[in-house]
């Protein structure tokens, strides 16, 4: 059973798991979280061995408008998953964010680090974390961060697109994390679920390399003049992120430490393959 079913790991995770798996997946409108009777009700009709829980509000600025629709969906809809999950002795696998860091560190973040978010999505998404290992019975929970894919909007389609229509871009150098191809996280999760890896634990699982979004666009328009998706590419002008301002702070630094699986993490070998499939 997947919830969030629309968004890019969700896609990812349909595309990958084995034909040999009945895959029930539901997006927001078809089964909302935050209801609990109604999330019993489906879960008891079908009984999944697994719950992938995809589903967040992610909006970093609107989180803080809207605080406590984000802890709803964020924290007690992961509660909810958790009890309904118990009752039919599922797993949950949680997917949760580098957010729930501080973002000022100057080392990759290990599992064990010192969690103290300074936003509100941030702060949710770990309340969702604390909520889910005081509650579920089996859970494995995964943080990840900066994802692309071939699906839905993301940083890779959006630089491409801005690449038809500007000369240069202003993009931010002074914010570091690591791209990861929502199509490899799929591969951690379903790994995570067959091998019985990491059960009641949290882990990581990012991109190979770190850099700042400057190089990240930059990594993205080679790779796609070298393939032919972009006849031209603009020129890119690293800025800070004060010459960026937006309602609410990103982290400085969004590193995580993977932790050891056999799942490859090659992100800029799946970044090509991406761009080759929005090419078509």
């Amino acid at each position: 059973m997947i919830v969030g079913a629309r968004g890019q790991l969700a896609s990812c995770l349909i595309d990958r798991l084995p034909r040999s798996v009945v895959v029930h997946a539901f997006c927001r409108e078809k089964l909302d979280i935050t209801n609990e009777e109604r999330f019993l009700q489906v879960v008891a009709q079908i009984r999944p061995s697994v719950i992938i829980n995809c589903a967040a509000f992610t909006q970093v600025d609107l989180a803080e408008e809207n605080q406590g629709q984000a802890y709803s969906v964020n924290a007690l809809g992961v509660e909810i998953i958790a009890r309904c999950a118990n009752q039919i002795g599922a797993l949950v696998v949680h997917v949760s964010t580098d957010y729930v860091f501080a973002g000022d560190a100057h080392a990759p973040y290990e599992v064990d680090a010192f969690c103290a978010p300074k936003t509100a999505y941030g702060k949710t998404k770990l309340e969702g974390e604390r909520l889910l290992i005081a509650t579920a019975f089996d859970f494995v929970i995964v943080r990840t961060a900066w994802l692309f894919s071939e699906y839905g909007q993301n940083f890779v389609k959006t630089m491409l697109k801005l690449a038809n229509t500007q000369s240069s871009l202003k993009i931010v150098d002074d914010q570091i994390g690591n791209p990861t191809y929502a199509g490899d996280l799929a591969r951690f999760i379903i790994w995570l679920v067959e091998s019985k890896q990491y059960r009641n634990q949290i882990t990581h699982f990012v991109g190979d390399k770190s850099l700042s979004w400057a190089e990240f666009a930059k990594v993205i328009f080679n790779h796609a003049l070298t393939i032919d998706v972009l006849d031209k590419v603009p020129e890119v002008i690293p800025i800070t992120s004060s010459d960026y301002p937006v309602k609410t702070p990103r982290p400085s630094y969004s590193v995580l430490a993977t932790t050891p699986s056999p799942v490859p993490n090659d992100w800029q070998a799946s970044l090509v393959q991406v761009l080759g499939c929005v090419q078509r």
